[in-house]
């Protein structure tokens, strides 16, 4: 985060539940001043704040074309008064943000567990990782994100040590991809990883949490790519199927092809860290890029999200490519039976 100043705009995260803040128009629950705040892993729910103010800070919203302003629970559009201007200072690796105004002392916007935002919330002068914010840049948050998820991502689930190197380059994409099994996060959220098997029926391609897990525990989260018409083709290394975006079923990701052809055709494009996946057959809207699929998921970036490859540039997903030699891997855990083409028995 960087030391906010008038004029700006900044996505808040906080740094306790390493959540972001977002504001809502109705109740979230009905507790206090958590009734219309809220905090959400997915930068794609986050709301940004505009600083309007620094001598005692104010720090204002939109949501829609209506403007309010960071203390008031359901949004007001009034200002300045002494109730919606506040301070705000550094506190350890992080931002406070208090009002001075009401009885009892000093009160921080505070995260309340993983869902929930008050402000104002404390009556003492303490501040803890709850309490503290970082702002982050509108500009500089996919970069940001991109640090966040790989951070989690070589922590818990790809580690160099074990073989896995992060792509960052677009050269390095292309130079002989069919040498690696790659891993797929998603740059909206740490800890998503895609995941492709057929146990999701007709959704066979999914972001799911596998908190701790190691790619190579399954081919269900290793994915191929090939160098295609100038693209890329990406195919799942359980199912031995391709990513497709057929005229047919514009919806979702066509799960029966088993043989490259023009519909497998994927741009692959790379900014601040992260990449984008798009149709090359994209409509007259430059749409047809890969995010998620709007039916159920409503609620933005969670785990058993379905991926589509029919949305807007607005909606298009952010992701992170991992790769690991194919060489000298052992797969006998993949196969139904290692020893069938063996003279063993069993």
């Amino acid at each position: 985060g960087v030391a906010p100043i008038v004029g700006k705009s900044y996505y808040l995260y906080n740094i306790g539940t390493s959540k972001f803040w977002y504001a809502s128009t109705s109740r979230l629950n009905d507790s206090g001043d958590a009734r219309y705040f809220g905090l959400t892993d997915a930068l794609s729910d986050a709301i940004p704040v505009t600083v309007e103010s620094k001598d005692n800070y104010a720090l204002a919203y939109y949501i829609g074309g209506t403007k309010y302003y960071l203390h008031q629970h359901d949004g007001n559009v009034d200002f300045p008064t002494s109730s919606n201007t506040m301070d705000v200072g550094t506190s350890g690796s992080g931002y406070y943000i208090r009002n001075d105004s009401y009885s009892g002392g000093h009160r921080y916007m505070t995260a309340d567990g993983t869902l929930y935002c008050h402000f104002p919330k404390k009556n003492d002068s303490s501040v803890d990782d709850a309490a503290r914010w970082l702002f982050i840049p509108c500009e500089d948050v996919m970069s940001y994100m991109a640090k966040h998820c790989a951070a989690v991502a070589e922590a818990n689930y790809v580690q160099p040590a074990t073989g896995w190197e992060r792509v960052t380059s677009m050269d390095a994409l292309r130079t002989t991809p069919e040498d690696y099994f790659f891993a797929i996060f998603s740059a909206n959220v740490p800890g998503l990883m895609l995941d492709a098997t057929t146990d999701n029926t007709s959704y066979p391609y999914k972001l799911n949490v596998k908190t701790a897990t190691e790619p190579l525990t399954s081919s269900q989260y290793l994915f191929e790519l090939e160098n295609y018409e100038g693209v890329f083709a990406m195919k799942s290394a359980s199912m031995n199927q391709y990513f497709s975006n057929s005229t047919a079923n514009p919806w979702d990701f066509d799960a029966n092809k088993s043989s490259v052809e023009a519909d497998c055709a994927i741009t692959v494009a790379l900014a601040d860290g992260v990449y984008t996946l798009q149709d090359k057959n994209a409509d007259s809207g430059g749409n047809k890029y890969v995010g998620l699929w709007n039916g159920s998921n409503t609620n933005g970036y969670l785990t058993d999200a379905r991926l589509a490859g029919n949305k807007s540039a607005e909606e298009k997903g952010s992701f992170l490519f991992y790769r690991i030699e194919k060489k000298n891997l052992d797969v006998t855990r993949w196969i139904n039976n290692p020893k069938a083409e063996t003279n063993t028995d069993g």
